[in-house]
């Protein structure tokens, strides 16, 4: 499965599909969005619909290739503790262009985050349908007999604090 695809559309948008925040996410998103504007790309539909999720380090990756630096991309909170904001790091190529997300019911985790990120930090609008609805922080614990337990370790919220656990982002 190729992590990420693009193709130019009529009008000079281009529209970058990422099938899921694996290892190298950001920099295929990096790459796509660099290749697209050399192209002569002037706006951008990125396409997370049906995207599962992955790597939190990835969707900040990616985040990072749309929004300023410094932009609050999600919120993490653990349990009985005051949220902290994470936010984007350097200037991506995708910054100066005009953006919509494509979301839909499969778009779960950190495709979640990286739209909600968007949505509320008025980089663009969502389109499509309410996603999964994925805001938890989970992380595996390999076991001696070679098996995993994957354990929820804390919430992700919005940019501006909203619960996303079973709500979705709309």
């Amino acid at each position: 499965l190729q992590l990420v695809s693009w193709a130019m559309l009529p009008n000079h948008v281009a529209i970058i599909r990422l099938n899921q925040f694996s290892v190298g996410a950001a920099k295929a998103v990096r790459e796509a969005l660099e290749q697209a504007k050399s192209a002569g790309a002037r706006a951008v539909i990125f396409d997370l619909r049906n995207n599962p999720g992955g790597l939190v380090f990835e969707a900040i990756g990616v985040a990072s290739q749309f929004l300023p630096e410094g932009s609050i991309i999600y919120q993490y909170q653990e349990r009985n503790g005051k949220p902290n904001p994470v936010r984007t790091v350097g200037n991506g190529p995708g910054q100066d262009l005009p953006l919509v997300v494509l979301v839909n019911g499969g778009s779960a985790s950190a495709a979640g985050i990286v739209a909600v990120a968007m949505r509320d930090n008025d980089r663009a609008e969502l389109i499509g349908e309410t996603t999964f609805g994925t805001g938890t922080v989970l992380s595996p614990i390999p076991l001696d007999d070679g098996s995993m337990l994957v354990l929820g370790t804390g919430l992700w919220l919005t940019p501006k604090g909203e619960q996303m656990w079973h709500k979705g982002v709309e």
